[in-house]
């Protein structure tokens, strides 16, 4: 115990060594006890500076002590590929996952004993620990596509090339670092064999593009999933072509299509670190000579500088000064300043293409591109960061670039960096870093601002653009600068000098619209997600050039609506119905006959249909923010639309279907709003068979699935007779026995709103009358009682007991209240004014008041409240905004003035509720 003590006592954290070497003694005495005084204080020096790997050691106690013993045996890959190969032929591993994981930490461990015992440097260190990476990709790479032509036969084009990007790239990987990979593979012409199945049939074919995505997936799952054993490697397969968003893998043609049409700076800076470590050799060498002239241009190309201070400046907003790689002075600066320089001038020295950082910044000296004194500088100081980094990952193998905020725990890293004190090591930190700084921001001097323009454009200061805000008393005018300055930021990625001038031009009157907009913050946050889009299509840039007028109309909807301004940035068909105009008002059979020719020669239906709601919406929600059209027109416009796309949606299964929906709540009351859901019910004339039953499935399928332009609508079908437990379709003998004889209550209140919308003039006479006759029947059990208790149960249901927020539809006074008060009017003199059974809630009041059963005063105001609460949800809605912060609403300053109004009406209403409901 005393000899552990003393051993640990030499270590930069005694108590950690101590802890760890009473573990390693009590599970393994006899290994511990057959160590040499030199190997106990390699191992004290091990457990004091990683915990990760003291607790493998405990774990694996043979293991550590023939590491101990073969630390002086260097690591290359091909030592590791011998030891995979003899070790897979020995004894092939049941579990694939275990036996990489038991490889990489039996060499992590032998890597980092040699790494701190002095056997190699930071430089060597690096470069063993990214080829112990390189062969854990290769042999997960192996298995992976042995595992996937398994299941899915072999592909007619069997080449795969595994790129590695980042630290992995440069050989340069730290102790917990991501790999940063994308995936290429030869052709996505053809299929893969399938396999056979017991019976003889040939069975899970798949493209080749499917093939090689679904291999990406178990290969990423192999490395990344944490098990018993830990986990391999976190992959980032982010840095593919349209990041989180894009196919797993491409074609080596798709990459090139991509990277000539659509590549970005940031790619460019990415690939200058690109390097094959597995798979197909002579594959990845196509892609390496494919994207070298993407990545290094022919002329000189100064605009580089630009763009990597823009993705700096990026990083500097997001990570404090403690980030030693991220933060002011740190890893990432080094690695920017060379990498500036190498997407300069590497286009005409192919001496600069190089993949490790020191040996670029040796070829950038060597050119005199930079001084001998800047390339000592950073090298030295990149070196001395890069083991700081190692130091902080190493202890508990966590992806940390973070300083310790505990002082004890600042006072071990200042004796592992050789540091006499805590302060020594945080002054000898910022001298460094300081020096990094300097040199860095040498390169990045900002370009003298010749702009004579108004202080609208995109160049001006945040400073000005503060006191801007200040002047015209602009709400979160911090959130808008920071806005602006990411708009900013994200711009200027064209290829083309046609795409940088447009963008120079167009982008500066986006940016004043905005600003000058009612609302800045939303129409600046709503513009930040569409310049993706500008970067990506130069096309928006000339429609934009071409019609200025159309900017101002843009950001008014960014300005107003989250919901229509992610349709409109969706796709540029959108952007062009929005530049075209449409007329105001649309019949049914108009817009049916839109949807109908929009479908014409169309495979996929549902993308379709989700494309025409979008279009109609878009154009119905911007004249109604414009007030072009009112609130009814709207509900009115958007139940025209569903009833279009529900008949041709089933015009499109049969077109001499037997099948007919019936339309209730809502959508039977043509008051619909923004992305409502829809109550229908399937009816027939005669019997139920298989055919039917097989066409509504097929329907609701079409309607709800999620296609790329999203889902078309929810469809809620427990309207039907005995409700999600009742048969999908009732023929109409049936339909009219069960609200006869078995339906509750609220089902004779819910048909009320009931009216069919497909279907001939005899079938739709023939429900109408049965739906007259049950009400007829069945109206006087609908009784105050009745209705109350629902309307209870369902505020039970959905609303919180002790929440104050008001709640637009189910709060007292709210639109429910008033619906349920007219539903229980209607049902009440059905009898004696038929006229009164009418679907619409305002035109149901209105009736009430011609038949004298409400008087004009109480119908007039609930008609206004009514229609008053229908406004403000459909604002909020398009808006995305809660009621406490909505500025949309009309003549309604902020929302704490609406909310006052909002509790006085509904205060009104409730008193008229409670009058009548009697």
């Amino acid at each position: 115990m005393n000899s552990f003590k003393t051993v640990s006592s030499d270590t930069p954290e005694p108590q950690r060594a101590y802890r760890n070497l009473l573990a390693f003694s009590e599970g393994a005495p006899e290994t511990i006890e057959s160590m040499s005084d030199q190997q106990l204080h390699t191992t004290a020096l091990l457990f004091a500076c990683s915990q990760f790997l003291a607790n493998y050691a405990v774990k694996c106690p043979t293991t550590y002590l023939e590491c101990l013993v073969d630390m002086d045996t260097p690591i290359d890959a091909q030592l590791l590929r011998d030891y995979v190969a003899s070790t897979l032929a020995e004894s092939p591993p049941a579990d694939m996952f275990e036996f990489i994981r038991r490889l990489k930490y039996r060499y992590m461990l032998h890597i980092t004993l040699r790494n701190l015992t002095g056997r190699t440097d930071v430089t060597t260190g690096m470069m063993e620990l990214s080829a112990l990476a390189d062969v854990i990709i290769e042999t997960a790479n192996r298995h992976t596509w042995q595992q996937i032509t398994l299941k899915y036969g072999a592909p007619s084009d069997d080449r795969i090339s595994v790129i590695a990007l980042g630290k992995l790239g440069a050989l340069e990987l730290n102790y917990s670092s991501d790999v940063d990979l994308i995936f290429c593979y030869g052709s996505s012409e053809g299929q893969t064999t399938g396999v056979v199945s017991q019976h003889g049939m040939t069975m899970n074919r798949l493209s080749n593009h499917e093939y090689y995505c679904k291999g990406v997936e178990l290969f990423a799952k192999l490395l990344n999933q944490s098990t018993p054993d830990g986990f391999a490697y976190r992959v980032d397969l982010r840095l593919r072509p349209q990041g989180a968003k894009g196919e797993l893998a491409l074609s080596l043609s798709g990459y090139e299509q991509y990277y000539e049409s659509w590549g970005r700076e940031w790619e460019r800076v990415a690939l200058i670190r690109a390097r094959h470590v597995a798979g197909d050799r002579r594959l990845g060498a196509e892609f390496i000579d494919m994207i070298r002239p993407f990545v290094y241009r022919k002329y000189i190309d100064m605009r580089a500088i630009d763009e990597i201070k823009k993705l700096k400046r990026k990083i500097d907003q997001t990570f404090n000064d403690n980030d030693i790689k991220k933060g002011f002075g740190g890893i990432r600066e080094v690695e920017f300043f060379a990498q500036a320089l190498q997407l300069v001038y590497g286009g005409q020295q192919p001496l600069l293409r190089q993949l490790g950082l020191i040996l670029t910044l040796h070829r950038l000296s060597q050119k005199n591109l930079i001084g001998y004194d800047d390339f000592s500088v950073l090298s030295e100081n990149y070196l001395y960061l890069r083991k700081l980094e190692h130091y902080l990952q190493m202890l508990n193998d966590t992806q940390t670039q973070t300083l310790p905020s505990a002082p004890n725990d600042m006072h071990a890293l200042a004796r592992k960096m050789a540091a006499t004190s805590t302060n020594d090591f945080l002054a000898v930190l910022k001298q460094k870093r300081t020096q990094v700084r300097t040199i860095y921001d040498s390169l990045f001097q900002p370009r003298p601002n010749n702009n004579t323009g108004n202080q609208t454009d995109s160049s001006y200061t945040e400073d000005t653009l503060r006191e801007i805000l200040r002047q015209r008393q602009v709400a979160q005018p911090e959130r808008i600068v920071h806005l602006f300055g990411k708009i900013r930021d994200n711009t200027g990625s064209f290829q083309t000098l046609r795409g940088r001038r447009l963008q120079d031009v167009v982008i500066p009157v986006f940016l004043q619209e905005a600003v000058n907009s009612k609302n800045p913050a939303m129409a600046l946050s709503n513009l930040h997600n569409f310049t993706d889009t500008l970067k990506t299509d130069m096309s928006y840039l000339e429609l934009f050039d071409n019609q200025r007028a159309l900017i101002k109309a843009i950001v008014e909807v960014f300005a107003t609506s989250a919901y229509l301004s992610t349709i409109l940035m969706s796709s540029r068909k959108y952007m062009e119905v929005f530049a075209e105009g449409t007329p105001i008002r649309k019949t049914l059979g108009m817009i049916t006959a839109e949807v109908g020719n929009m479908l014409r020669g169309q495979t996929v239906i549902g993308e379709t249909l989700a494309t025409c709601k979008k279009m109609e919406e878009l154009r119905l929600g911007i004249m109604y923010l414009n007030r072009r059209i009112t609130i009814r027109h709207l509900t009115k416009g958007l139940s025209k639309l569903a009833v279009a796309i529900l008949t041709s949606a089933l015009h499109g299964i049969s077109s001499a279907s037997a099948l007919h929906i019936i339309a209730f709540g809502k959508l039977g009351g043509r008051e619909i709003t923004i992305n409502s859901d829809l109550d229908i019910v399937f009816v027939c004339r005669g019997d139920v068979d298989e055919v039917l039953n097989s066409q509504a499935e097929r329907l609701l399928r079409i309607l709800t699935s999620y296609t790329r332009e999203g889902r078309t609508y929810n469809i809620d079908t427990r309207l039907r007779a005995d409700g999600s437990k009742g048969t999908l379709i009732k023929g109409l003998d049936a339909l009219e026995d069960y609200y006869l004889n078995r339906a509750y209550p609220w089902e004779i209140q819910a048909l009320l709103r009931a009216r069919p919308i497909t279907g001939d003039a005899v079938f739709r006479v023939r429900f109408m009358a049965i739906r007259a006759n049950v009400i007829a029947k069945r109206c006087r059990e609908i009784t105050p009682e009745v209705i109350v208790a629902m309307r209870d149960r369902i505020r039970k249901e959905h609303l919180s007991a002790t929440s104050a927020a008001i709640d637009i539809k189910l709060s007292v006074g709210g639109i429910e209240d008033i619906e349920f008060l007219t539903q229980y009017l209607q049902l009440r003199h059905a009898l004696i004014y038929p006229l009164v059974l009418v679907q619409n809630t305002v035109a149901a009041i209105g009736r009430l008041v011609r038949c004298s059963v409400l008087d004009e005063k109480a119908g007039r105001l609930l008609i206004d409240n009514y229609l008053f609460y229908r406004n403000v949800e459909t604002i909020m809605r398009l808006t995305g905004e809660p009621i406490e912060t909505l500025s949309a609403v009309e003549g309604f300053s902020n929302g704490r003035a609406l909310m006052e109004r909002l509790k006085t009406l509904m205060g009104e209403t409730e008193t008229v509720v409670q009058a009548l409901m009697r």
